[in-house]
């Protein structure tokens, strides 16, 4: 799960919560989505939040969930354009973002909330094993 103890120090959001699907997926073990795989270590979760951090500031992103198969790493936008907090974002994990193409003229982030990331990353798995 996610360590807040780690990132409540990093943010300046301090009203700052994790979305409560976030919480219901972790309390029910639905935590190794076969291609995806949330973060549940302290130090995993660490380093890979102060990786994206360095890779994409301004933008502030908490990682959860990260994929097997390539460097890919869901997490909630914390401070992304003018994107909702808890909004999902896919971010590459060790590419810089140009800020003078994709990130600014993004219209919406990738997913608007985590079930919609979650949904996505089911129908991956029923994709994969049909």
């Amino acid at each position: 799960m996610i360590i807040e103890s780690y990132y409540r120090n990093k943010i300046s959001n301090s009203e700052y919560k994790l979305p409560a699907p976030y919480y219901k997926a972790v309390e029910l073990g639905l935590t190794n989505l076969d291609g995806w795989q949330f973060i549940l270590k302290e130090n995993v979760f660490g380093s890979l939040f102060d990786t994206i951090y360095e890779f994409n500031k301004p933008f502030i992103f908490l990682p959860f969930a990260r994929r097997l198969d390539n460097d890919d790493v869901a997490c909630f936008g914390i401070s992304y354009l003018n994107f909702p907090v808890n909004c999902v974002a896919v971010v590459h994990l060790y590419v810089k973002p140009d800020f003078n193409s994709n990130y600014p003229t993004r219209k919406k982030p990738d997913f608007d909330t985590f079930w919609d990331w979650f949904r996505d990353a089911i129908e991956e798995v029923i994709e994969r094993y049909p």
